[in-house]
């Protein structure tokens, strides 16, 4: 069983996202966003999916929707609990991408998710960032990263994939400037992850509803605590995407749900 407790952030987390938000088609039920002939042009072509049949709230597709930009990835539906993602796709996802296969594997994945850990380490990779060449001995001296040199090596790897793909980001209009980055952050990242393995870790069997949906308010504290609006929780969910891979891909499918009139982020409130 996921305790409550277990689902909050750490005090140096907390303080860390404290003072970054100061600065701050039809077919068997299914309906077809159609993305398609933008989407051939910058080489990422996936249709975004809803289920007519829903009738799931707003308030309740608030909650939900937190991780769609992993939905729509995969291929799921952007308006139900469930992810929607064919069954055998599902099994493969979650094990090769999230390295779960069992449900002691899931908790563990979930807890640690709970604790915003992308949002650390992009805190002090952004920081060694703004450094130029000094940032990786910044790291290495740094009294916060003293007691965990697998923390400080994951920052100098983070700061490296920033500067690799700063370019690129730019360009995909995820961000337009240095400062913008530091604003953005990666919780959105964080917390859509959160949410999406959760629900379909749900769906594999590996925890239940309730333990799902303790999960689920956790991802959504964690993104209205940071952004008061869908577009800024987007661009950020998109730069801890772009860090792993295709900006221009993930931003364009970001602007997808933001924009398409059946997305839930293009008529759902931030409340």
């Amino acid at each position: 069983m996921i305790e409550q407790t277990t689902i909050s952030i750490a005090a140096l987390i907390a303080t860390i996202i404290t003072v970054w938000a100061l600065l701050k088609i039809k077919k068997h039920g299914l309906a077809y966003i159609s993305c398609r002939k933008n989407h051939m042009a910058h080489g990422c072509c996936h249709d975004l999916r809803i289920d007519e049949t829903s009738t799931y709230s707003e308030e309740e597709l608030s909650l939900y929707s937190i991780g769609n930009l992993h939905v729509g990835k995969f291929g799921g539906t952007l308006n139900t609990l469930g992810t929607g993602i064919d069954a055998a796709e599902r099994t493969s996802m979650l094990q090769q991408d999230f390295g779960i296969d069992n449900r002691d594997r899931a908790i563990k994945k979930l807890k640690w998710l709970s604790t915003a850990p992308s949002q650390l380490t992009f805190h002090f990779a952004y920081e060694a960032y703004l450094k130029g060449k000094e940032g990786e001995n910044w790291l290495r001296n740094s009294k916060e990263l003293a007691d965990s040199k697998e923390l400080c090596d994951e920052c100098i790897m983070q700061m490296k994939k920033l500067k690799r793909q700063y370019k690129e980001i730019m360009n995909a209009g995820i961000a337009d400037s240095e400062y913008e980055l530091g604003l953005l952050g990666v919780i959105a990242w964080d917390a859509g992850q959160l949410n999406f393995i959760s629900r379909a870790c749900m769906e594999q069997g590996y925890i239940n509803e309730d333990e799902c949906m303790i999960c689920l308010d956790a991802a959504y504290k964690m993104s209205h605590e940071a952004f008061s609006n869908w577009k800024d929780f987007a661009h950020s969910y998109a730069l801890g995407f772009a860090l792993y891979g295709d900006a221009t891909c993930i931003a364009y499918m970001a602007e997808q749900l933001l924009n398409a009139k059946q997305s839930p982020w293009s008529y759902i409130k931030w409340e």
